[in-house]
């Protein structure tokens, strides 16, 4: 089967170009789901105890520090492959939504860039986090805190490959997609908002403008990485 640039030609009708019929998507998805099943066999028990940890509010600081290089490395595997997944249905949904992208780059490098921006918000938002933490709280509370953030990193990554197999082989609508897709975003910031609460005990009088800071924090920054991904397809549209 040929990386379909465009269209190709089958019984008189034109076939625009799907994912689920790109040899080098799939390969690409099934690569994921070996990685992630090897991680989750090596990591569970780790998982579990950063789950627990996260739900109870243990303030075990931290975690990383009772586990083998291996492991760690393995965790950061696992945020590489879940930021390749929301890559992929990043591309697929903006392929589907505007199909001729594909007649301006081939189907492969438009997937290396929308993989790069999801990689680049990420680094942006550790980088943000990590400064904040260094300028405004104590060594202990940026601690939990960025371990609370990896924990559901980590488990963010399980919903992308599901949402991702879901995106690419299931025909669903534009919007159904864009909703699977997003919603991930949406389950992100509800935990580590209810999180934030009890990490700084937040009392009823400042919730308001925390949440307000909260807002700045996390959904100013989603939205500029989704107008960069707009301003980039017309960039592309465009020939430019």
């Amino acid at each position: 089967m040929m990386p379909v640039l465009s269209i190709v030609l089958q019984a008189g009708r034109l076939i625009p170009y799907a994912p689920r019929r790109d040899d080098a998507v799939v390969a690409v998805l099934v690569v994921c789901f070996l990685i992630i099943t090897y991680v989750l066999s090596a990591n569970g028990r780790f998982l579990f105890q950063m789950l627990q940890n996260f739900m109870l509010n243990r303030k075990r600081f931290s975690i990383f520090d009772s586990s083998t290089t291996s492991e760690v490395n393995r965790l950061f595997l696992l945020i590489l492959m879940g930021c390749i997944l929301a890559g992929i249905s990043l591309f697929t949904l903006c392929v589907t939504y505007r199909p001729t992208l594909v007649d301006h780059l081939p189907p492969f490098a438009l997937l290396g860039i929308y993989i790069a921006v999801v990689i680049l918000y990420l680094v942006q938002k550790w980088s943000f986090y990590k400064l904040l933490g260094w300028m405004f709280l104590d060594a202990d509370t940026a601690t939990l805190s960025m371990e609370s953030y990896y924990t559901l990193i980590y488990f963010a990554t399980f919903y992308f490959l599901l949402s991702a197999l879901g995106i690419v082989f299931l025909n669903l609508p534009f919007w159904g997609s864009l909703t699977l897709y997003l919603s991930a975003f949406v389950i992100l910031r509800i935990f580590i908002f209810f999180k934030w609460i009890k990490l700084f005990s937040v009392k009823k009088y400042g919730l308001f403008r925390f949440f307000l800071y909260f807002c700045a924090l996390e959904m100013v920054p989603l939205i500029l990485a989704g107008t960069i991904v707009l301003i980039i397809n017309e960039l592309l549209i465009l020939n430019l």
